[in-house]
């Protein structure tokens, strides 16, 4: 029997991903009253790691969908699906890394979701998304069964 080495159970992994549960239960607490169509505009303050440049989040059950989230710059950001398009394992972001990385198989995309080093051969599936004066806002796929932009 093989033996796999599961890299977010650490205790850093452990923490990182409280750290994302926490933030996710405070904004899903704001979507209901600024979720217009398939735009969600989601007030800064009610997810302080994106005030500053170069951290991410991991926002779970956003209108259905889970998306990572990096402030890329002082008025951009990135959101792009979490799913690695490799086999389909959840990537991850830290600010020190400044890319994002599968820890399945060692696929490395740039913050904006391009292919950086394989097994995967495609981009991650991107979110049109902009910051609009205090609040980030985020497009969705329509709910006839788009998704995100590849």
């Amino acid at each position: 029997m093989s033996e796999h080495r599961c890299t977010h159970c650490s205790r850093r992994g452990f923490v990182s991903r409280l750290v994302g549960a926490v933030t996710t239960v405070s904004v899903l607490r704001c979507l209901p009253a600024w979720a217009e169509g398939r735009k969600v505009a989601i007030p800064l303050e009610k997810v302080p790691q994106l005030k500053r440049v170069g951290n991410g989040v991991l926002l779970r059950g956003v209108k259905g969908h889970d998306i990572l989230v990096i402030r890329t710059g002082k008025e951009t950001l990135s959101a792009l699906d979490p799913i690695c398009t490799h086999k389909q394992c959840e990537v991850a972001y830290e600010r020190g890394w400044g890319e994002i990385r599968c820890d399945c198989h060692g696929s490395v995309y740039s913050t904006g979701g391009v292919v950086e080093e394989g097994p995967a051969e495609r981009d991650l599936a991107t979110y049109p998304a902009y910051l609009d004066k205090k609040r980030i806002v985020i497009e969705l796929p329509s709910e006839t069964g788009d998704e995100p932009s590849s």
